[in-house]
Parts: structure tokens; C-alpha cells; sequence
């Protein structure tokens, strides 16, 4: 049903999970690998999505390889130009997610279940809106580039409403975890809904409050520990706030 930019199918993203572990991370939902589009005239992109990226939270550091399996598995017409890899348009989340919460945590990233309240790529509106563009329109009928057919990037109410809400709670009775990671205000409130009784928080809040663990119970579980945290693209204020949660968890080691 979607595909990328040049045709590689857009499909399901599976959790990053190693079975039973004592930490679930939520995010929003995937990334994608991206890719520097130069086409042979005209103006190019910076970073364009092209293939499902290999797991959620994907740190980018063999993009290398994969942009290069993917450009021969098309396979690659020289005709539409060069393409190379983006810098940070790959693994920008994943490495912050590293930097921000694992490494602080002492979280092992291959003893966590990684997931997303949604499990499709969704295009951003910036690069939406430049394919809406009638010159590149033109570019992509001469150079006969199939267009990508893409979900458009959801505000957090749309993630709200659209979390798969079974597929979740399925993950959670599989991995039965002893604590969970919510990551932003979207995966904060998806998991409110997922639990017992009223919600202890459903909004974060950049202040002195913030990063403070509560006691839930899952829905017909046992109980847990919620951790919500900022997502690792969040914006500047969460960011702040989550700076001096990190230093006082400094000051108090």
C-alpha cells in the first residue's frame, strides 16, 4: 500500500526485543532510512526516506552499507543522479536516545524492548511539501522515479488516537517488563491508556517534576514503574528540562 521515493515498500516496523526484559521504550513512531538525493539537474534533497529503517530507535551507524544494499537491490539507475548518506538524516534519534537515556539509565540496549505506539514511517510536512512542488513533479515523470505514497507526519493527537493500542499491550504481556520508558507527550499519554485505574500524568512537564518515576498497574498486569521522559527530538524546553534531570541523577550517584 506505501512505498518510498524509487519504490521500496514501506511496511511494519517490528520492536527491537529480546523477549523478557526488565525495560519497554516507547517512541511515537519509526524513522526511515534516508538518503542525499543529487539528481542530475534540478534541485535535490538533503534527506529523503527510501527504505524501512532496520529497528526503532536504528542509531545509523552501518548506513553506509545499508544505503548501498539498497541502491543495488532496485536497482540504482545512474540516470536519476547520485545519492550518499545524509549525516544525521540517519540514526539521529537512536543516538540521542543512547546518549540521553540508556547510557544514564545503564540500560543495555539489546536487554530493552523497543517499540513505537505506531509501527509506519510517516513523511515530515517539510519534505512533503517540497514534492509538492511542480517543478519536481516534472523531475520525477522525466526521470520515471516511481513517487513515494507515504503516511503524512501525525501532530499528537493523530498518534493518540491511531496507536495500536493490542499490538502494545500484546508486546507488554510478551516481554513483561519491570519498567517503562515512555518518550514524549504522544507515547506518555498512549500508555496512560494502557493501564489500570486513572493515569498518575498525561502531560510532561519541564519543571522540577520532571523525570519523576510513578507506581501503575498494566491493564489485568502486575504493577510497574513508569519513567516518562522527553523524546530525544523534543523540543528545546523538554530538552532543558531533561539536561538538569541528568545532572541531579549525576550529584546523586
Amino acid at each position: 500500500m506505501y512505498n518510498y521515493l524509487f519504490g521500496a515498500p514501506a511496511t511494519p516496523r517490528k520492536p527491537a526485543a529480546t523477549g523478557q526484559t526488565e525495560w519497554f521504550i516507547l517512541g511515537a513512531y519509526p524513522s526511515a532510512i534516508h538518503v542525499k538525493w543529487s539528481p542530475p539537474r534540478g534541485r535535490g534533497l538533503a534527506a529523503v526516506a527510501v527504505a524501512d529503517e532496520p529497528e526503532p530507535f536504528w542509531e545509523g551507524d552501518d548506513q553506509a552499507t545499508r544505503i548501498d544494499l539498497w541502491t543495488d537491490a532496485l536497482p540504482w539507475n545512474p540516470d536519476w543522479g547520485r545519492v550518499s548518506s545524509p549525516g544525521q538524516g540517519n540514526g539521529f534519534s537512536g543516538a540521542r536516545l543512547r546518549e540521553l537515556v540508556l547510557n544514564p539509565l545503564r540500560i543495555d540496549r539489546k536487554a530493552a524492548w523497543i517499540t513505537d505506539c505506531l509501527d509506519l514511517y510517516h513523511e515530515s510536512e517539510e519534505v512533503a511539501a517540497r514534492f509538492a512542488e511542480p517543478e519536481m513533479a516534472a523531475l520525477l515523470r522525466e526521470l520515471n522515479i516511481r513517487d513515494r505514497v507515504l503516511p503524512s507526519h501525525p501532530d499528537e493527537g493523530q498518534i493518540v488516537a491511531a496507536a495500536q493500542r493490542e499490538r502494545l499491550l500484546g508486546e507488554l504481556a510478551e516481554c513483561q517488563p519491570n519498567r517503562v520508558i515512555t518518550l514524549g507527550n504522544a507515547a506518555l499519554r498512549v500508555f496512560a491508556t494502557l493501564i489500570a485505574g486513572p493515569p498518575p500524568t498525561t502531560q510532561l512537564v519541564p519543571d522540577a517534576s520532571y523525570g519523576q518515576p510513578h507506581q501503575v498497574r498494566l491493564q489485568g498486569g502486575s504493577p510497574i514503574q513508569l519513567l516518562p521522559l522527553a523524546h530525544p527530538a523534543a523540543p528545546e524546553r523538554y530538552q532543558q528540562a531533561h539536561a538538569k534531570w541528568l545532572e541531579s541523577r549525576l550529584r546523586d550517584a
